[in-house]
């Protein structure tokens, strides 16, 4: 069975180079690594994904 082709089409029209991306990235993740290190927002996420869950089924 071939595998599915991942649709990248951009439907902005604009081409965001790789470097834009990157360094979007690189200032992002120290600020989501500290959310997700705090034990009040393990709790938070904890509560959202449970919510998510009873919306799924």
């Amino acid at each position: 069975m071939p595998e599915k082709e991942i649709d990248t089409k951009n439907d902005s029209g604009m081409e965001i180079p790789d470097y834009a991306i990157e360094a979007i990235a690189r200032s992002l993740l120290p600020i989501i690594q500290t959310y997700y290190e705090s034990d009040a927002d393990k709790k938070d996420l904890a509560e959202w994904q449970a919510k998510q869950i009873k919306k799924c089924r």
